[in-house]
C-alpha cells in the first residue's frame, strides 16, 4: 500500500516537473506479458528503433534521448559512476543496453534499463549465474523514479524500508548508439 501512494506521489511529481518534450515520444511496453518478458537472446534483438518510427503512449512524452538520459544516469547513481562513464552500447526496442568499467578487474559491467512512466527498472547482464539477470522490480528491490529538473536528471530511490535517496546527475551530451 505505501508502495502505491509513493508511486503515485512520484508521478504527480514527475508531471509536474515535466515541461516540453524533445524529438519523438518513446512508445511504453504495451501490456503486462512485454513488461515481464526476458530480455531478447542476441539472435532476436530487434533493431534499434529509429526515432520517427516510435509513437506517443501520453501527452507526457518520452524520447529517445531522454530514454538514454535517464538510464544513463540511473545506472550511474545505483552503481556509484559518473554518468560520463556509463555508455549506451544499444536499443532493443525500447530496452537500453549499457556499460561501465567495472570497479575491480578493470573489465566493463554490463545492464539492460528501461522506463515507464517515471519509473525506471534495470537488471544486470553478463553475469555467470542467469538467476542473477532479473529485472530489479520485486518487493526486496529499491524502486526508482526519475524527474528532469533543468539541466539534471533527479534519480529517486525508495527503498523497501521506507527510506529514500536520491541524487542529481547531468544530463550528459547524448553519444551515438552502438
Amino acid at each position: 500500500m505505501m508502495r502505491a501512494a509513493c508511486l503515485s506521489v512520484c508521478l504527480v511529481a514527475l508531471l509536474a516537473a515535466c515541461g516540453q518534450s524533445e524529438e519523438t515520444p518513446v512508445e511504453a511496453p504495451a501490456d503486462a506479458a512485454a513488461e515481464t518478458a526476458p530480455a531478447a537472446e542476441p539472435s532476436e534483438v530487434e533493431a534499434p528503433a529509429s526515432d520517427a518510427a516510435l509513437t506517443a503512449a501520453s501527452p507526457e512524452q518520452l524520447t529517445l534521448a531522454r530514454l538514454r538520459s535517464a538510464c544513463r544516469a540511473t545506472i550511474a547513481v545505483v552503481h556509484e559512476q559518473s554518468v560520463e562513464a556509463v555508455r549506451v552500447e544499444g536499443l532493443e526496442g525500447t530496452t537500453v543496453n549499457l556499460s561501465w568499467p567495472a570497479p575491480v578487474d578493470g573489465g566493463r559491467r554490463t545492464a539492460q534499463c528501461r522506463i515507464e512512466g517515471p519509473l525506471v527498472t534495470w537488471r544486470p547482464t553478463g553475469l555467470p549465474d542467469p538467476n542473477q539477470m532479473r529485472w530489479m522490480n520485486q518487493a526486496s528491490d529499491p524502486v526508482i523514479s526519475y524527474a528532469v529538473d533543468g539541466e539534471r536528471i533527479v534519480v529517486t530511490q525508495l527503498f523497501p524500508d521506507g527510506t529514500t535517496a536520491t541524487a542529481k546527475a547531468p544530463v550528459a551530451a547524448e553519444e551515438e548508439v552502438r
